[in-house]
């Protein structure tokens, strides 16, 4: 793995001019950005946790002493399609040899791609995020289209017989702006997988383009390894049926913050957005904010949120059902659940159904609670220590959103990592 000075070597030597349309974005992202401002409590969408624990530097505060030592293990097991980004910057090593390996897709890196007047991305950057505006303002993907030198722009031609994996990882504790336009072809089935670790402030914007009978899988992990605030962006637009299924874990003791638009601009799309939140102390804060719109007839859309909360823990839940009068025939669910282990703990929702069709199914529900004292029991009747029977039944209150997952072994590290946090 190539070291901090290596890297920034590398970024130094590919900041060439960048091209009239990109040029043009970035402008736009630094006006717009400078028009709303950045966000503030009194922001709807940000009226439950505040936005500076995204805006500001440093490893959390006050939580040091749970965290992991290192993450060496965590990020020296690599899958066969992968590419690493250390301190925010790519390592051009794994995304050469991911090149050559992955035949199907066109790949390349977010800074040489700008540079091309005639690249495909010409007119696709930042259209999903226009979109996701038009729900609520987006300050921090602004900030991100402002600032953003790297990232990974990824033409999926045909299926890759393996996901991609994208590794963040490394030591400084500044921001990092990344940036990725995902375009998905017609036939096509696409998996990727994001796995965040390391001490950056990362603000990650993924912006997709699905075109009529193609297939998105997206799982991102912010392991426990984790050690500072993260922002991620999730904007989608897909078009005849066309099928996302995007799955969110997160077990950090930060502030981590997923805004997800799932734009359905064409009919008989369907689509799946799980998440699950472990959170085991007052640093802790896992914040979904969440908006699906339905444009056209006969779309499917589900939400499944699940959050373990311990010793101050933070969940946060908005997610909105948007139904459009030319979507007919809508199938929309949302479901969330909280599970608190103690009296400090909050978990605060605000479902959204905003409906202006008549032949639709759309229904949401949320429920918080504790542990059931009779199932507790009876596994203790069973010879089960009391620590092993609430770890048992936390982890049987997650596995909905992990079965989720459509890659085995992924799933199968997912759970493993859920049992070490818990232990």
């Amino acid at each position: 793995m190539k070291n901090q000075e290596e890297h920034s070597i590398y970024k130094v030597s590919n900041s060439r001019k960048r091209s009239k349309w990109a040029l043009k974005y970035q402008e736009q992202c630094q006006a717009n950005l400078k028009k709303v401002g950045m966000p503030s409590r009194n922001a709807e969408y940000w009226k439950f946790t505040s936005p500076k624990l995204w805006n500001t530097t440093g490893i959390i505060s006050g939580s040091e002493k749970n965290l992991p030592e290192n993450d060496t293990q965590y990020i020296e097991n690599r899958p066969e399609f992968y590419v690493d980004f250390v301190d925010g910057i790519i390592d051009p090593v794994t995304l050469q040899n991911l090149n050559k390996k992955l035949k199907e897709c066109e790949i390349s890196n977010f800074e040489e791609s700008v540079c091309d007047q005639f690249h495909w991305a010409n007119k696709l950057l930042g259209e999903a995020e226009t979109k996701a505006r038009k729900s609520y303002e987006r300050p921090f993907a602004l900030l991100n289209g402002g600032e953003t030198s790297q990232g990974l722009f990824l033409n999926c031609k045909e299926s890759p017989r393996k996901p991609i994996h994208i590794f963040y990882s490394g030591e400084i504790e500044d921001k990092v702006n990344i940036r990725h336009l995902l375009k998905i072809n017609t036939d096509s089935e696409f998996h990727i997988i994001e796995h965040f670790s390391g001490n950056a402030r990362y603000n990650v914007v993924t912006e997709g383009f699905l075109d009529p009978n193609s297939t998105l899988n997206h799982n991102r992990l912010v392991s426990r390894f984790a050690r500072n605030s993260i922002i991620t962006h999730f904007f989608i637009n897909c078009m005849d049926s066309s099928v996302v299924k995007t799955i969110g874990i997160n077990l950090s003791n930060g502030a981590v913050r997923n805004e997800t638009f799932l734009n359905l601009e064409g009919s008989q799309c369907d689509v799946t957005l799980a998440g699950l939140g472990v959170g085991c102390n007052q640093s802790s804060i896992c914040d979904n904010a969440v908006f699906i719109a339905h444009l056209e007839n006969s779309s499917k859309s589900r939400q499944i949120i699940k959050n373990v909360l311990t010793q101050g823990a933070k969940a946060v839940f908005q997610g909105k059902i948007y139904v459009d009068p030319k979507a007919q025939k809508t199938d929309g669910y949302q479901m969330s659940n909280g599970l608190l282990l103690d009296e400090e703990s909050d978990f605060l929702v605000k479902p959204e159904l905003e409906i202006y069709a008549d032949d639709v199914i759309c229904s949401h529900g949320s429920t918080s609670g504790s542990l059931n004292s009779e199932h507790l029991f009876y596994l203790k009747s069973r010879g089960i220590s009391a620590n092993e029977a609430r770890k048992i039944l936390v982890e049987a209150f997650l596995e909905e959103v992990v079965e989720e997952i459509s890659d085995l072994e992924f799933s199968k590290f997912v759970r493993k990592e859920i049992q070490e946090t818990l232990g």
